[in-house]
């Protein structure tokens, strides 16, 4: 078995594909848990390093989720 940092390091190079990124974050929107959201959100925001605005330090309300999302190239869907 892997190391914790093994598995960050998949994971990050995972979440520098823009379709890993949605299906993992629309897997955390399934957990009905905002902070746990803000979580993975952060985690892609580090593996797509630059990809967001740097004024966008601060993910704790929908307002600023939603610009970041946007410079991911990736948006909020109701299903």
């Amino acid at each position: 078995m892997g190391t914790g940092k093994d598995w960050d390091a998949y994971l990050l190079e995972k979440l520098r594909n823009p379709n890993e990124a949605a299906e993992f974050l629309n897997a955390a929107l399934e957990e009905n848990d905002p902070d746990f959201f803000k979580d993975c959100l952060e985690k892609v925001m580090v593996a797509q390093k630059n990809a967001f605005p740097k004024s966008q330090k601060d993910i704790s309300c929908l307002a600023t989720i939603a610009p970041v999302l946007q410079s991911l190239k990736l948006r909020f869907a109701v299903a």
